[in-house]
């Protein structure tokens, strides 16, 4: 089972962002562009882009890199993309999963997928796995490296 975890300031800060945002009932992944501040890349149909609030852990690992993979179009599931959509997904992807990245997508109605534009995380882990995470109902805290 894959755990992820942020530190108990970043999922603070996390979480008062993301209730400013629900409350706005904007989608924010629709609104990227070339001069966002987290931009990576893009091709005619997704973007890459910096994950704004990473995770700090991902199955006891550290992450080093956390990229996202978001379509351009708004779709709430993969099912939705398009043919040419989903080979262009395919190909974004299996890119960083040959650079050493974990890919893992939510799916729609998972509940703690936090934005309801689909998008999937790429993920770059470190190689020295923490001896002990404690998980409250949130994982948050690393108690030891």
């Amino acid at each position: 089972m894959a755990h992820h975890a942020r530190t108990r300031k970043n999922e603070k800060v996390y979480s008062t962002y993301t209730k400013g945002v629900q409350k706005q009932k904007i989608c924010e992944f629709c609104t990227f562009d070339e001069k966002y501040d987290l931009y990576v890349s893009q091709n005619k149909h997704f973007w890459v882009v910096k994950n704004k609030f990473p995770y700090d852990y991902w199955d006891a690992l550290p992450v080093e890199d956390h990229l996202m993979v978001i379509p351009k179009r708004h779709v709430v599931s993969l099912s939705e993309l398009t043919p040419d959509e989903k080979k262009s997904y395919v190909d974004v992807v299996g890119a960083y999963d040959d650079n050493g990245y974990s890919v893992y997508a939510r799916a729609p109605k998972n509940i703690i997928k936090s934005v309801v534009h689909h998008h999937t995380h790429l993920l770059r882990l470190g190689h020295k796995r923490s001896k002990f995470i404690l998980f409250l109902d949130k994982p948050l805290i690393n108690i030891t490296r």
